[in-house]
């Protein structure tokens, strides 16, 4: 039985894998995509409502760690008790707008996992197209993303901060952040739903992923050895760095970089659609076992 309609679907499953009909496949994958966008967007309205039924503050939890961390550093910086460089704006600017492309990018890793795992109950009795259980991920992304931009928006007016015409060009940037994240989430999505470990090590692997974000300091080249290898080969690095300077009219230093880690971040976010659409059947046989 389907979700979206009601009515009784047969699916007929052979020895055969799907991965061996690549165009079939992703023929099937875009046709159920833009069949679940209502479902998507039911889905998506009923995971906020849930989330947040019983919460005072509702959606500014979505604002509080940028805005945590950017009072907390600043305040650290001003009495000396930390260095993290010289910056071209304001310390608070530059930690809120660098917090906020990072959130960005940790809610797009986890989100797919949590929503999916959700559905638990729901997928071994129904079924339901993986595709707009992923949507619905996305628009509540997407929530996550514009409340975000809210914040920058406030940010710039608060320090001051004038607006100049590559400024336009910051929600993309943020937006190619959150299809990055989505891409690496899609991959570890299938044994994060076999496997909890990965639901309880994505938030501490993510912790030393951002230690070394440039998401807090303001450069490179006070570091060195190890740890300024480790910040150059970030994807992240990239993505953090043109966004803000995008954001605050600055010249670009690493387009280049950004560019080829939007490049494949979209290759990444196909494969692992096509990972997805191949597992969740062996995935759901599990939970039903």
């Amino acid at each position: 039985m389907s979700l979206e309609s009601g009515h009784t679907q047969t699916y007929e499953y052979g020895a055969e894998s799907i991965v061996l009909r690549p165009w079939k496949m992703l023929a099937e994958m875009w046709h159920d995509m833009i069949g679940s966008r209502q479902l998507a967007v039911i889905l998506a309205v009923r995971d906020l409502r849930s989330q947040y039924r019983q919460s005072l503050f509702g959606l500014f939890w979505i604002l509080a760690p940028p805005i945590v961390v950017a009072v907390g550093l600043s305040v650290a910086q001003q009495n000396n008790l930390v260095n993290f460089g010289e910056a071209s704006i304001p310390t608070g600017a530059y930690i809120l707008i660098g917090m906020s492309v990072w959130q960005i990018f940790a809610t797009a890793v986890s989100g797919p996992l949590l929503v999916m795992g959700s559905y638990r109950s729901v997928l071994t009795k129904v079924v339901v197209p993986p595709e707009a259980i992923i949507l619905s991920s996305m628009l509540k992304l997407g929530i996550t993303m514009v409340l975000q931009l809210l914040l920058i928006f406030f940010t710039f007016l608060w320090f001051h901060l004038p607006f100049h015409a590559t400024t336009l060009l910051g929600p993309p940037a943020m937006i190619c952040v959150a299809v990055l994240g989505t891409a690496f989430g899609l991959l570890i999505m299938p044994i994060g739903l076999l496997y909890r470990d990965v639901a309880l090590a994505i938030p501490i692997l993510e912790k030393g992923w951002l230690a070394v974000t440039p998401a807090v300091f303001a450069a490179l080249t006070p570091f060195a050895g190890k740890y300024a290898w480790a910040t150059k080969i970030n994807p992240m690095t990239p993505m953090i760095i043109t966004s803000r300077q995008l954001m605050a009219g600055e010249h670009l230093t690493m387009l280049p970089q950004f560019l080829g880690v939007v490049g494949l971040g979209l290759v990444v976010l196909v494969i692992g659609l096509v990972v997805v659409r191949a597992a969740m059947p062996l995935v759901i046989e599990r939970w039903s076992a």
